[in-house]
């Protein structure tokens, strides 16, 4: 795999799936197929399953996304819920566990979103917790009507909207 040719920070907090959504933009590909091009395994009908994109990824996952992306191997790893482990047992249950254990309850619900950070283009990954209700950055409290439509979203339950669509701006209404 041969890194890609341009690439981007990412942001303090993103999820990896905004990330992933930002360089697809970038580079002119659908986040799906950047996705594979990473290495990133157990897509099923073209949508994530949270566990693997999300809450830990292998070594070579990240190896092979930090690699791909040129970023480092810790900013890789700061894009997934693995860095709150410590901070918030029950991620490290549900990373730690196998499979055994439900991680519904994690990404139940519609996505929720600060309108002011999603104006840099970024998903912060804190969003998808059910204890988070609001931007600390910002002082107020998490939208999760679509500010574009002002619809709620289809398939809340689907981490990626539209994987395959490569020409959706991150921020754009999905």
């Amino acid at each position: 795999m041969h890194p890609l040719p341009r690439s981007l920070d990412p942001i303090a907090g993103e999820s990896l799936v905004s990330y992933l959504q930002r360089l697809a933009y970038r580079i002119d590909v659908s986040p799906l197929r950047l996705a594979r091009m990473a290495g990133l395994h157990g897509w099923s009908n073209n949508s994530p399953p949270a566990r693997a994109i999300s809450l830990e990824l292998g070594r070579e996952q990240l190896s092979n996304l930090a690699r791909l992306a040129r970023i480092t191997l810790k900013e890789a790893e700061e894009l997934t819920f693995s860095s709150w482990k410590s901070h918030y047992p029950p991620i490290m249950n549900i990373i730690s566990d196998n499979g055994s254990r439900s991680d519904s309850w994690l990404f139940a619900g519609t996505p929720r979103f600060c309108p002011r950070c999603l104006d840099r283009g970024a998903w912060k990954k804190e969003w998808s917790l059910p204890v988070v209700f609001a931007c600390i950055e910002h002082q107020i409290f998490l939208h999760a009507v679509c500010p574009q439509c002002a619809r709620l979203s289809e398939r809340p339950w689907q981490l990626l909207q539209r994987p395959n669509d490569h020409t959706l701006h991150p921020a754009q209404c999905r």
